[in-house]
């Protein structure tokens, strides 16, 4: 048995945290055919799937566009895994694939199966960001409490890219007089959550970008004003929010609740992750916790690591994205950040894919373990120490499960 294969049938064995995941209720997943399956993938973002409901196969067009995606690859990997299919997906064996994945979810708790036997997760950090705060029934999961709409506060109208808003979630029928009033609004929100979530998660990276710059409270309270008037000048909205992240998080240290934040893909205007060295430095309590390898600027990561004790990074998506950039993330993480801030989360919405999103991060680990090993940098028991904390023992630690 080569090193590589050693590695691979070792990792199958450590039991999985997964810090990061959108799973569907479980009435999403009756009647599941391929085609719903494909429509609520990471494919769909290469290649939407044209005709929602409709359970036609695809045409070998989409399948051209989509052959060579990570996304889709990975996907396949998870479905041939679980359905033992030896031939690739695509339109002649469509009817293969769908009769499998239609057959085995005629067990409704077949979703959860997968969660739980093949992929071996003791725990789901779920961020349901169509319910902030919501998980799926059972013991699996732990929430994360998503707080984009916190930043949409002064119009009932204007919502996050998700459609939410604090005054609408919070049943609130108009803004508050005044933006210290909304301050303490917030902290009681979020001290309410500590009972049952894990951790705070700041999308907003989809919103706006992450140049956060702090304001005084007077200056922000002046701005708040403004806009509450109806004649706010041109970055009004843009300084109250810098004001109510940089308390938000001042908030999560006080409460002893990890942020995890979106960094990276978004908008990609000022959305990489050094653009948040300022409210990092200024909330040394907080652990600021970055997905994503701050994807396409990996090096973002490594630098704010390198000089911060309390940023950790997430793995979260980014083998999805690219196995090669993920191989490079993982590589030089190892020497500059060290073997105890990295975690891993599927960052999917359905079993099959989530699976599939495990497998790619095992071959991804696995490989950059085994070069370091085969190069001395580290000896094979290191290796596997820092394998079983990446997938369980970081997590059990950082979000104190």
């Amino acid at each position: 048995m080569s090193l590589l294969q050693s590695l691979h049938k070792a990792t199958s064995t450590i039991p999985v945290v997964n810090t990061h995941c959108h799973h569907q209720e479980s009435d999403f997943f009756k009647g599941m055919h391929l085609r719903r399956f494909l429509e609520r993938s990471y494919v769909s973002w290469v290649a939407p799937v044209p005709e929602p409901e409709s359970e036609a196969p695809l045409e070998k067009e989409w399948f051209e566009r989509v052959r060579y995606n990570s996304y889709f690859l990975s996907l396949q990997k998870g479905l041939r895994t679980l359905y033992g299919i030896e031939e690739p997906l695509s339109v002649s064996t469509w009817d293969i694939y769908d009769r499998a994945i239609r057959e085995a979810h005629t067990d409704t708790e077949w979703h959860l199966k997968i969660l739980r036997e093949q992929c071996r997760y003791q725990r789901i950090i779920q961020d349901s960001y169509w319910d902030p705060g919501s998980a799926p029934a059972g013991d699996l999961f732990v929430l994360a409490f998503r707080v984009n709409m916190f930043f949409f506060f002064h119009d009932l109208l204007v919502c996050d890219h998700n459609g939410n808003n604090a005054l609408q979630v919070y049943d609130i029928g108009e803004p508050f007089p005044a933006l210290s009033d909304y301050l303490v609004f917030l902290y009681d929100a979020l001290k309410e959550r500590k009972k049952d979530c894990v951790a705070f998660k700041c999308a907003i990276a989809y919103d706006r970008d992450l140049a956060f710059s702090d304001e005084l409270s007077s200056d922000a309270g002046l701005c708040y004003s403004r806009l509450l008037s109806g004649n706010p000048k041109a970055n009004d909205l843009r300084r109250v929010q810098n004001h109510i992240f940089f308390r938000m998080c001042e908030m999560a240290g006080d409460l002893e609740m990890p942020m995890q934040c979106h960094v990276g893909l978004g908008i990609l205007d000022r959305t990489r992750a050094i653009h948040l060295l300022e409210i990092i430095e200024a909330n040394s309590k907080t652990k600021f916790v970055l997905f994503h390898g701050s994807y396409p600027y990996l090096q973002d990561i490594y630098a704010l690591c390198h000089n911060l004790q309390n940023v950790y990074a997430d793995l979260c998506w980014l083998p999805l994205i690219s196995p090669s950039a993920a191989e490079r993330f993982v590589s030089e993480y190892i020497e500059v950040g060290g073997g105890n801030t990295l975690t891993w989360g599927c960052d999917t919405w359905c079993s099959e894919e989530s699976l599939g999103a495990l497998i790619s991060a095992r071959e991804v680990l696995c490989k950059v373990v085994a070069g370091k090993i085969q190069d001395g940098y580290f000896s094979e028991a290191d290796g596997l120490d820092f394998l079983h904390g990446v997938f369980y023992d970081n997590a059990k630690t950082i979000y104190d499960l």
